[in-house]
């Protein structure tokens, strides 16, 4: 028997987007992405707020939307009928909880207006993904500060032909450029456990700095490249596992 739609899982891609979809074009107002990247819109997870008072700013709004979950996405903007917002959730439990209770909710004397965004036709497949430090958020808010550790299991300077094509320098452009490689393993409960590896790079007026520049580097990319091999599969009931992606090998 097929389970109902309200007792599925759901699967959130640790250091992903929620969806992939169509660009979100702005052409007046406030925008801001939590990562810095172009946001993309599809229905799931994406809810357009409504009736905002102009002297509600994005922090306010923002603060808002935070008290029901992590948001991904948030953009402000103003057309004839005045403000209106975009906000998309990592978690579709989360976005269906500000639903319910910021529909209707005052807000500097203002009623919101909260409800889903209809589904646009995607004409892009791939995933953005998010920066190591965003990812490290999903694990703490999904799965807590306790259930889930990383550790450097290696890390060594390299010469600059180990290197893949297009590695990102670090720091300041200057006299002395260092590379490095660097390994780190991610556990999780259940002994779900994964172990990658990746190289950075360097640059500083002094040969330390660099070093350490690069070290720093390394280390960040391969914990990224270890958080992108997880999933977290949440239950209507609030219980939340970490999976690992199909074809992906334990570490």
């Amino acid at each position: 028997m097929a389970c109902p739609e309200r007792e599925r899982p759901e699967l959130i891609r640790v250091a992903q987007h929620p969806q992939p979809g169509a660009r979100l074009r702005t052409c007046k107002g406030r925008r801001r992405h939590t990562d810095q990247c172009a946001s993309w819109l599809t229905g799931a997870n994406w809810l357009g707020i409504r009736n905002i008072s102009k002297s509600t700013s994005y922090e306010k709004l923002e603060a808002c939307c935070r008290e029901f979950g992590l948001v991904d996405t948030l953009v402000l903007n103003q057309d004839k009928d005045g403000w209106w917002a975009l906000v998309q959730y990592f978690s579709r439990a989360e976005a269906e909880d500000f639903q319910r209770s910021c529909d209707g909710r005052l807000l500097d004397s203002r009623q919101l207006r909260v409800s889903p965004v209809p589904a646009l036709a995607v004409t892009r497949t791939e995933v953005p993904r998010l920066r190591s430090a965003r990812a490290v958020d999903m694990m703490n808010h999904f799965l807590g500060f306790h259930r889930w550790s990383h550790s450097i299991t290696k890390h060594e300077s390299v010469p600059a032909t180990q290197l893949p094509d297009g590695d990102a320098v670090w720091g300041a452009v200057g006299d002395h450029t260092a590379h490095a490689m660097a390994r780190v393993r991610v556990v999780c409960p259940d002994d779900i456990a994964v172990e990658r590896e990746a190289f950075g790079t360097g640059s500083s007026h002094t040969a330390y700095e660099a070093l350490a520049y690069a070290h720093k580097a390394a280390v960040t990319n391969a914990l990224h490249a270890a958080l992108t091999c997880l999933a977290i599969v949440r239950w209507p009931s609030g219980k939340t596992v970490v999976r690992l992606l199909p074809g992906v090998e334990p570490g």
